[in-house]
């Protein structure tokens, strides 16, 4: 036996014939092996030929899955993986260096650092590179095993085989996912040996079609919709394998090249129907529906005017890094933060005050990766952009040369980078929105978006109180509130996330409102089902600015002087007139109550995956389109009313339309935090 083909074949060790079979067929083989059912019959050409238990394996240096077998057993049988083991342990040792002396992290980097982005891009095929960095955006934990790097993505676990290279990896994956989460599996290795995982935008550059081919398939438009109307009556019940499979293979077909966005919501919805089917915790029942609707919404309005769609309904695809030559910018603060993941990170808000436009820089890790990385130190201490902390970055103006920025802002952080001229600043006053009414409106057409707009996930804001509050810890919502007042005397609450220290956060908050402070704050806006969210990550005055968590703001200039007698009183009854607490959440108005009673009778309809609607469900859809047309939403009212008529095969399509109305609207009537005072 030829020693090359053995030492090709050690990475297949048996966690790897598992990944690649099952359980019981290495069981299997390992007995043919020890009960003596194989020989060696022969090499032809670069492979060996077997024999097990009176049948011919020939296998080269592929490994099994390359293999032929001359039994008649559909797939990957025990013969080919017995023929693996023998040739793994029968053949005589190849090296002179003990194994456990032998550096399997530095060969295996080696091996990843070889393969490129761009190699890796063109070996998955456009739509599952896409799906790749999708994935690999999640993040996933990377471990070196012997001779193999075993690589989390999402719930798949895959293994990169020494010396086999791209086509070597295995998984569980499903076929239809399979090349878009190895993909994925080798972006994460190469983030966890420090390496660029995004392609050079010249070798893997999209090109917009031609005109005569922005035309969309409409027979693929029609599956999208049968399948979306599937998953509105199965996907929060069953949830079953066959459908998740289906929305993944739409979401990669070649037929979805000029669709991103659409097949970034299939994908999406492939994922959150394992999640339902396998239990998992973060699995949201609401979010799933909800993306059913947009996708819905979408694919029906790119068949309605499929002949050449709106470049927004298309959607883009995931955008590299752009040189952007040389930027005035303005440090706006920094947060720490920490995904649900387990990715975590420091991230730092610059803005360009002559366009107005808001970029960010990063230092992270995702989940599993580096674990002594600490996002405070790496404020503290860590540099970019050849030498400076982003604690320096946050507080102060430079020039930015040779800068390059994606189409969301973030800034890369390539060694020609350079950041000069820095001077250190505050917030800037006249930048920050004084009334809270003016913030709501720019959050509903910045964070709630419609199909010809998509929304963005967040929005950061510089936001100015005439006056704050003490903090207190809203139970409900489990969230440390600041109150904060408009010049208009209206308040709203912002949630607070803690840095470094909770307790001295509280403390420092409540030294700043006794203080009268009345500053600048910079926020970080998002967005749920039911209000917008306001999330302060920095104070300052014209001058200095301060990390909430992460400096002392003790220093913090505090206003000269109470300006009424009015307020003199107040301050004299203990602390402006307001107890510790004294807050609560304004109520929901009519229009919002009606809204969620309609959203919650369609997301019991479509958990209860029902072929037609039972006479009950018939009359809670009836009575919820009453409570819509009494607070003026008549047109939608209309939607749950075509449900409630329809017949049994466009049932489920009218569900999807009806929840994309009742969405819509309720993103069109979402609020900040409101709060009422409570008098002292």
């Amino acid at each position: 036996m030829r020693p090359d083909l053995a030492a090709a074949l050690k990475a297949f060790d048996e966690a790897a014939l598992e990944a690649l079979g099952s359980k019981g067929l290495v069981r299997r083989a390992l007995r043919d092996l020890d009960e003596g059912k194989l020989s060696f019959a022969g090499d032809e050409g670069d492979a060996a030929r077997i024999l097990v238990d009176g049948e011919t394996v020939t296998i080269d240096g592929r490994g099994p899955a390359s293999s032929r077998c001359t039994c008649p057993a559909p797939g990957l049988c025990r013969h080919r993986i017995a023929a693996t083991l023998f040739l793994r342990t029968a053949a005589p040792q190849v090296e002179d260096v003990a194994p456990e002396a032998v550096d399997h992290g530095a060969l295996l980097q080696s091996e990843i650092t070889a393969l490129d982005a761009a190699a890796i891009a063109k070996w998955a095929g456009k739509a599952s590179w896409r799906a790749a960095q999708e994935l690999a955006e999640a993040g996933g934990p990377v471990q070196i095993a012997g001779s193999a790097l075993v690589i989390g993505v999402g719930q798949d676990e895959v293994r990169y085989l020494a010396g086999q290279g791209l086509a070597g990896m295995v998984s569980k994956a499903k076929p239809a996912r399979r090349k878009a989460v190895h993909a994925a599996a080798v972006l994460l290795a190469r983030s966890h040996f420090g390496l660029e995982t995004i392609p050079d935008e010249s070798e893997t550059a999209e090109t917009d079609p031609a005109p005569d081919d922005r035309r969309v398939d409409p027979v693929f438009l029609a599956e999208v919709l049968r399948a979306l109307a599937q998953s509105a009556r199965m996907a929060l019940n069953l949830a079953p394998s066959a459908l998740e499979d289906q929305l993944f293979m739409l979401s990669v077909s070649s037929r979805a090249d000029e669709l991103p966005r659409l097949s970034r919501m299939l994908r999406t919805l492939s994922t959150m129907l394992r999640d339902r089917r396998e239990r998992a915790f973060s699995f949201d029942s609401d979010r799933c529906l909800a993306l059913m609707a947009e996708a819905f919404a979408l694919t029906a309005a790119l068949a309605k005017g499929n002949a050449d769609p709106d470049a927004a309904l298309r959607g883009s695809f995931r955008q590299a890094y752009r040189p952007v030559g040389t930027l005035d910018l303005a440090g706006m603060g920094a947060e720490v933060w920490r995904s649900e993941s387990g990715a975590r990170g420091v991230t730092v808000h610059l803005l360009e005050p002559a366009t107005g436009r808001w970029f960010s820089a990063s230092l992270a890790r995702a989940p599993g990766q580096d674990p002594g990385f600490d996002p405070v130190a790496a404020y503290d201490r860590q540099t970019i952009w050849q030498g400076t902390t982003l604690k320096r970055l946050s507080r102060s103006r430079f020039r930015l040369k040779d800068a390059a920025s994606s189409e969301d802002g973030r800034l890369s952080l390539g060694k020609d980078v350079r950041a000069v001229d820095l001077v250190e600043s505050g917030l800037p006053a006249g930048m920050a929105v004084t009334r809270w009414a003016a913030l709501r409106d720019y959050l509903r057409t910045r964070l709630t978006g419609r199909l010809d707009l998509p929304r963005t996930g967040s929005e950061t804001v510089l936001i100015q109180p005439r006056r704050v509050a003490r903090p207190w810890f809203d139970e409900l919502r489990q969230s440390l509130i600041w109150p904060v007042e408009d010049q208009d005397g209206v308040w709203i609450g912002l949630s607070v996330e803690h840095g470094r220290d909770r307790q001295a956060l509280v403390e420092a908050l409540e030294a700043v409102a006794s203080r009268r402070w009345c500053g600048t704050v910079a926020v970080l806006a998002s967005v749920t089902d039911r209000s917008f969210v306001l999330k302060p990550f920095a104070l300052g005055d014209g001058e200095r600015l301060f990390n909430l968590g992460l400096d002392d703001v003790g220093a913090l200039t505090t206003c000269a002087g109470l300006a009424t007698a009015a307020e003199r009183l107040r301050e004299i009854g203990g602390f402006f007139g307001f107890r510790s607490g004294a807050f609560e959440t304004v109520a929901s108005p009519p229009p919002r109550i009606a809204l969620s009673a309609a959203w919650q009778a369609l997301a019991d309809i479509s958990e209860l995956g029902m072929d037609t609607l039972s006479a009950e469900h018939s009359e809670r859809l009836e009575r919820a389109a009453i409570g819509l047309r009494a607070v003026g939403l008549s047109v939608v009212a209309e939607q749950l009313g075509r449900v409630e008529r329809s017949a049994r095969a466009e049932q489920w399509p009218r569900l999807l339309g009806a929840a994309y109305a009742v969405r819509h609207a309720r993103q069109w009537t979402l609020d900040l935090p409101l709060l009422v005072q409570a008098r002292a």
